[in-house]
């Protein structure tokens, strides 16, 4: 039979422990059930039998001594209540020829967070949802998801208050009716649901993914605003999320390590510079609709932003092409040079400047000095740049990092910079192992596949260089 382990490979070490944790039974069961031969090293290592929403041919099981067996139903199901692990499960049935089966199309989810007070994230998630029901033309739904700070729906015009699904829910066999008479249309492929009230019970992370199973029917586009709520699963499963944070080093390590689990974290600050992606005092302050539907010159390097990586579908490491469909990451000496603006032979000159500043310290625990480092990358001019980042065991995309800690951290390897602890949490440049890694995960995010530019290759490296281009994919 044929072993569909490698559809699986995507998923992440807690998700590991939730799937061994299904009933799984040692004897063969009857009807639709797949096996699975699983290891304490190397997790999944066989899956085979009739494998959720894939058509497989039908066999009877085989007994054997190490295979564990399950109802297919079950293994359907942990995959739906995973969004993000579906999505790759999906893409590599796709990439390995297999034929997909079942009504399977999941909305797109964009998760809006912050931790700083003021209107202005709720605004965003209101001119982030006009932008892209415009933009893409599909339904968007626009979820009040916060049930106690900044709301979104103080901030928009109704004919009458909108109703709160948590406030308006009947019985389990009435919940669809419920959550269609909570939503209001706002304009043309644009809806706005308040999903949470004050006075009750948040939705917990399980809620909300059953709830997103209902809203994949009606709408293309889900956009999240949680504010100050957290939840795990909304962090895991977007394609992007974006925290408005104050743009300091510990509100920026604070947004990075509370999406940890998820693919691309976007760090939103406030600025005044119209030539970067961020908010301006235009989001501070209630406006009508209209004024988020259209684009002011203020907010055009906004737009831009979140239309590029809205409709990003392949990931290129390295390269500075604008082309449709792709996002650029940057890391090592490649971002460097991308952010003092630096490309060929001045590139390779500014690195041996850079090395005369960092001083060995033998033998103490780095071989040059952090405050070296930290005091050049401080002096780098911001410019839009899409990372990546190792936050504990994954990596991740990050994007708009503007403190200098993070900045330098995505810049020089642990060996240059010592890395990132927080709460037993590791933060630091990624690793040869962190892209390979990446490859097998960038699915999760939305992406069909990750690609590599030329890199930076310096002609005479000394110690600092070598270590600088293995940090470029």
């Amino acid at each position: 039979m044929e072993n569909f382990a490698r559809l699986f490979s995507a998923i992440k070490r807690d998700e590991l422990v939730a799937l061994r944790a299904l009933p799984w039974q040692n004897e063969p069961l009857t009807g639709e059930t797949v096996a699975a031969v699983f290891s304490n090293e190397t997790g999944l290592n066989y899956l085979a039998g009739a494998v959720p929403f894939i058509a497989t041919e039908k066999h009877e099981p085989i007994p054997s001594a190490n295979r564990e067996h399950i109802k297919s139903e079950a293994l359907a199901q942990f995959l739906v209540e995973r969004r993000s692990l579906l999505r790759s499960y999906l893409q590599t049935a796709t990439e390995w020829g297999y034929t997909t089966v079942g009504d399977l199309t999941p909305a797109h989810i964009t998760h809006i967070t912050t931790d700083i007070a003021g209107m202005d994230a709720a605004n965003f998630a209101i001119f982030y949802a006009a932008q892209i029901a415009s933009l893409s033309g599909k339904k968007t739904l626009l979820i009040d998801a916060d049930p106690q700070n900044q709301f979104v729906f103080p901030l928009l015009t109704f004919a009458q208050p909108p109703k709160i699904l948590t406030e308006h829910l009947q019985k389990p066999a009435t919940f669809k009716a419920d959550l269609n008479s909570c939503i209001v249309t706002l304009g043309k492929n644009f809806s706005y649901l308040n999903l949470q009230a004050p006075s009750l019970r948040a939705f917990g992370d399980d809620e909300i993914a059953r709830l997103c199973g209902f809203l994949d029917a009606d709408f293309d586009n889900l956009v999240f605003y949680a504010g100050q709520f957290r939840s795990a699963w909304l962090s895991a499963n977007a394609h992007t999320n974006y925290a408005v944070c104050a743009g300091t080093y510990k509100t920026e390590l604070k947004s990075v390590l509370r999406h940890a689990g998820g693919s691309h974290t976007v760090l939103l600050r406030k600025s005044t510079e119209q030539y970067l992606p961020c908010l301006s005092d235009f989001f501070s302050q209630k406006r009508p609709l209209e004024d988020w539907q259209t684009v002011a010159p203020a907010q055009v390097a906004l737009k831009e932003f979140i239309v590029r990586t809205y409709q990003a579908t392949r990931l290129v490491i390295g390269g500075h092409e604008n082309l449709p469909g792709h996002l650029h990451c940057l890391t090592g000496f490649d971002l460097y040079a991308h952010y003092a603006a630096l490309q060929g032979a001045d590139a390779e000159r500014a690195l041996n400047a850079l090395q005369k500043r960092l001083r060995a310290f033998y033998p103490k625990s780095a071989f040059f000095s952090a405050r070296s480092v930290l005091s050049r990358v401080k002096n780098l001019p911001h410019r839009v740049a899409t990372t990546m980042l190792e936050i504990g065991e994954e990596p991740q995309l990050v994007s708009l990092a503007s403190s200098t800690e993070l900045r330098a951290a995505a810049i020089f390897p642990a060996g240059i910079l010592p890395a990132i602890l927080v709460d037993g949490v590791r933060v630091s440049a990624c690793t040869a192992h962190g892209f390979t890694r990446f490859r097998s995960i960038a699915a999760r995010g939305g992406f069909t596949s990750v690609l590599a530019a030329p890199r930076y290759r310096l002609t005479k490296p000394n110690a600092l260089a070598a270590i600088m281009e293995q940090v470029q994919a």
